[in-house]
């Protein structure tokens, strides 16, 4: 899953009536030079190979016809498979804003709200999953899939620790479901959450079995602390961020030693 860039921008300029825009300095046009070359900023400065997508969510200026506004604030994302080319496609996108805003007499604050990880399995955590699936459940509910390119914060987990996440399958076409993720058509088969809670026990008892080898896998932070200090307290990730810190002293085998625990408890495996 892909890693995520949170923005918000706010331009600055100088309000004023329809009927005199020459006294004003239009936040509107201002960002309509940044959007223009927000558009071709993919094209010209991201290698053509790179999985990476932009898209704008919200656009906000003005309340009436005839008044020029003095304030614009458009929100969107950055999603990417690798984190250097988000951070690349930042750089850009805000010296763009920094040389426009000037030429049309305009201000601006640019934030980053929210940060996410991509999220990437690891080779031999990958391999004892799919072998537990194929001895629990059986070997022809395995597909690959493309790479999704939402967000999860579950990134921070395996930028810590060796892990594995999958999808359970939602569509169904004999029920009608399957439709993308926050459209009004949404739905899942709820034959899914059967699946994906055998799956996950399938995975853990597999595990303790036969330990995957992780000795090769480098965190990228060098602890929960630091990940934190780094990402801080986001949207969003402030809950899961405090469960991590306080799962913290069990470490990889303690979590899944836990989480076995909880799994034999309710349901008496």
């Amino acid at each position: 899953m892909s890693g995520l860039y949170h923005f918000v921008l706010e331009i600055n300029g100088k309000g004023g009536h329809g009927s005199r825009p020459d006294l004003a300095h239009s936040v509107i046009d201002c960002f309509h030079d940044i959007y223009s070359n927000l558009d071709t900023l993919r094209l010209k400065y991201i290698k053509p190979n790179t999985v990476l997508t932009w898209s704008l969510g919200s656009v906000n200026a003005g309340a009436t016809f005839n008044l020029i506004p003095d304030k614009l604030t458009c929100e969107g994302s950055i999603r990417m498979m690798d984190r250097s080319s988000g951070e690349e496609f930042i750089k850009e996108f805000e010296r763009i804003v920094a040389a426009i805003c000037p030429l049309n007499y305009c201000t601006y604050q640019f934030k980053l709200l929210e940060q996410l990880l991509p999220t990437e399995n690891y080779p031999a955590c990958r391999k004892t999953y799919i072998d537990s699936i194929k001895k629990q459940i059986g070997e022809d509910v395995i597909y690959d899939c493309e790479p999704w390119m939402a967000s999860e914060t579950f990134s921070y987990m395996c930028s810590l620790f060796p892990g594995v996440e999958t999808f359970v399958g939602i569509k169904n076409d004999e029920l009608g479901s399957g439709a993308n993720h926050h459209t009004p058509e949404f739905d899942l088969d709820e034959d899914g959450l059967t699946y994906g809670t055998a799956a996950a026990v399938s995975y853990v008892l597999e595990y303790f079995e036969n330990t995957p080898d992780t000795s090769a896998f480098e965190p990228a932070y060098n602890s929960i602390s630091e990940l934190i200090a780094t990402f801080g307290q986001q949207p969003g990730s402030t809950e899961y961020m405090d469960l991590m810190l306080n799962s913290n002293n069990f470490g990889i085998d303690g979590t899944a030693e836990l989480l076995a625990n909880i799994i034999r408890k309710n349901f008496g495996l």
